[in-house]
């Protein structure tokens, strides 16, 4: 705090000693600087009294509150003790009866169970009659979406019952001949072009209505689940066939305007299946198409 005092005694040493006409001025800072340093060390007096005081009175408040008052009983040292609960059980409230701890019977899938591609409902049975007379059923239009066909726009074969056995297994059971002339040993006849084998992987599983025609008859607008669906009818006979690799690949995806099974024979029965299939899938035929099954009709 030393300095607080030297410091004007220099001030107004230097002040005086100016020339007249710059002493006014340098001795008026002089005053300013003396009234500032008189005044730091009583404004630290003050704080510092106004801190102490806090302090004082805060330790005062503190020492009375935690002094005993004569005029109330002193506090007891011995440990309280909590009181114990009552004897008596509290009234039972009643409450709800709780199920039974049994589980409940167990209903066992059913063997055919549909797998998570298909739909739930299959397509209802077509109209039957006469072929020419279900021909005449058929909606015609002109094909639409040609551009926009995938195949994996359908589903793959799948195990429809879960029995181990997928869609093309199911069609090589249900179509194998326990015998066949020149297989005493059984085999396949594939009605396409009438050949007939003991070898299985001679064979394609063939969509009657190839799955692009159907995309081009209607399908296009099915969801996924009723396309899986059509890929996989096992509900129809007439939909999946065995027939050679040969003919299935030579057939492509032709309607029967396009292609006739190379065995005569066969195209009353292809004609009627091929009508069938559209039918109950609410398929639509191109005027070709409906020239070429009344022509093939004619061999019924």
């Amino acid at each position: 705090m030393v300095w607080l005092f030297a410091l004007p005694v220099a001030v107004w040493l230097w002040a005086v000693h100016l020339p007249h006409e710059r002493r006014a001025p340098a001795l008026t800072f002089a005053g300013m600087v003396t009234v500032f340093c008189l005044a730091v060390p009583v404004a630290a007096g003050v704080g510092e009294r106004s801190t102490s005081e806090r302090v004082v009175e805060t330790a005062n408040s503190t020492a009375a509150a935690t002094r005993p008052n004569p005029s109330e009983p002193a506090p007891s040292t011995a440990p309280t003790t909590t009181a114990a609960p009552p004897t008596t059980a509290p009234p039972t409230t009643p409450t709800t009866t709780a199920p039974p701890t049994t589980a409940p019977p167990t209903v066992a899938a059913p063997t055919s169970a549909t797998p998570t591609t298909a739909p739930p409902t299959t397509a209802p049975p077509a109209p039957s009659g006469d072929v020419k007379a279900l021909i005449g059923l058929l909606p015609v239009a002109a094909e639409t979406d040609q551009d926009s066909y995938s195949r994996d726009l359908f589903a793959g074969w799948f195990d429809a019952d879960n029995n181990g056995c997928d869609t093309r297994c199911e069609v090589l059971a249900a179509e194998r001949h326990d015998s066949l002339p020149g297989l005493p040993e059984g085999g396949w006849l594939s009605a396409y072009d009438g050949y007939s084998t003991p070898d299985e992987s001679e064979l394609d599983i063939d969509h009657l209505v190839p799955l692009a025609e159907a995309w081009r008859s209607g399908a296009s607008r099915w969801d996924p689940a009723r396309r899986a669906a059509f890929a996989n009818d096992l509900d129809a006979p007439e939909s999946l066939i065995a027939v050679t690799a040969a003919t299935n690949r030579s057939k492509s995806d032709s309607d029967p305007s396009g292609w006739q099974p190379p065995n005569t024979a066969h195209w009353c029965t292809y004609a009627t299946d091929w009508v069938t299939v559209k039918l109950r899938w609410g398929l639509t035929a191109d005027p070709a198409e409906v020239t070429a099954l009344t022509n093939m009709a004619a061999k019924c």
